[in-house]
């Protein structure tokens, strides 16, 4: 979602209107879309139309540091302890406006996606506590749609990234909601399915949809949504078949999120080791400024029809170090340690900040 700190505003940009969708060919399902004969998807074709990954140079800057020591000033907030902060620049315009992260272990990389359908990519440094250290290896590449050509206008806003086991990704749109599997084929992303059937998300705002989603262990997909057509405090929630982004078939089940008030999920992870679901919320005025919640509910709270009303972890403010965070991620280092990690969208907004946050998630009492 796009977030102005000096008052809401769309873009001449978010409001343009979107390349057209090519025709069906034939569908597996009714959330399965096939593609025509003319629809190529090789890297060849992609690469064509400038969807390769491009290089660009990436400064991170430590910040919330101890002057004396060079450490991370001792904070801890409720459930989470920080452990490095890092404000993100690069003298590319198309950095920026990040939202979905996810770290690609086996590859040692970090992943996001933009608002203006841009990957990045980065090598990532550690530090000894946990933190995301420094980023090496940038690039940005485009998203592109069947025939190739570059995602452009109301069809771009990207907001929600999970990776598969297979090395692919999810990816969720909101303005233009839909939920979209990426093969990868060689080192590229290449849209290769959408994933959830339309009439789930044609009810959803116009810019309050597909922020959240993530892939579970077992193979489902979970999404919330950020906002609700009727107001109410619950945001409406869905829970995938297994394997649906490979399978293509199968019906997907509703449940219900409250966030506190005045919040919005922005962003969810599964903690692999004990299968618990972290949410970052997010929330602006122009009283209070921007604020972060982090909330976390068991895996065996997630059934159709439920009602889940998550255990609060933080509460954050401007004061410690949040922007506008949307992207959320987890791992875990060797000794065991749970490290949770932020990322905000600027909204290529001069008066905020690409921020890189590490937590540490202390145990439950």
């Amino acid at each position: 979602m796009r977030l102005s700190l000096h008052g809401l505003r769309l873009t001449a940009a978010a409001l343009a209107i979107g390349i057209a969708a090519p025709a069906m060919a034939s569908a597996l399902s009714s959330a399965w879309i096939g593609h025509s004969a003319d629809a190529p998807k090789s890297v060849a074709a992609q690469r064509e139309t400038g969807a390769a990954w491009q290089p660009i140079e990436i400064t991170a800057r430590p910040y919330g540091e101890d002057s004396a020591t060079g450490e991370p000033a001792p904070l801890t907030i409720g459930r989470l302890s920080l452990a490095g902060a890092l404000v993100l620049t690069s003298p590319d315009d198309s950095f920026g406006g990040f939202s979905g992260l996810r770290f690609a272990a086996d590859e040692g990389r970090l992943y996001a996606i933009s608002d203006r359908a841009k990957w990045l990519r980065a090598d990532v440094t550690f530090a000894d506590n946990g933190a995301v250290e420094a980023l090496s290896g940038g690039a940005l590449a485009n998203f592109t749609f069947y025939g190739g050509e570059i995602i452009t206008g109301a069809r771009a806003d990207a907001e929600a990234l999970a990776l598969t086991p297979d090395g692919g990704a999810i990816v969720g749109f909101e303005r233009e909601h839909r939920l979209e599997y990426y093969a990868r084929e060689g080192d590229e992303f290449t849209i290769a399915a959408r994933v959830m059937p339309k009439d789930l998300l044609e009810k959803l705002p116009n810019n309050e949809s597909m922020e959240s989603v993530a892939l579970l262990t077992d193979g489902r997909i979970v999404a919330i949504a950020e906002g609700t057509a009727d107001g109410r405090a619950e945001r409406p929630g869905w829970i995938s078949p297994p394997d649906i982004h490979a399978e293509g078939t199968g019906d997907w089940s509703p449940f219900q999120y409250v966030p506190a008030e005045e919040f919005s999920p922005t962003d969810m992870a599964q903690d692999p080791a004990t299968g618990d679901i972290y949410v970052v919320e997010r929330a602006y005025s122009r009283a209070r400024g921007v604020r972060a919640r982090v909330t976390r509910f068991p895996l065996s709270a997630l059934q159709p029809g439920a009602l889940i009303e998550p255990e609060e972890l933080a509460s954050l403010n401007a004061l410690h170090g949040v922007d506008n965070m949307e992207g959320l991620d987890l791992r875990r280092r060797e000794d065991g340690q749970l490290v949770l990690v932020m990322i905000s969208d600027d909204n290529f907004n001069i008066a905020q900040r690409t921020v890189l946050m590490s937590w540490l998630v202390t145990d439950r009492p």
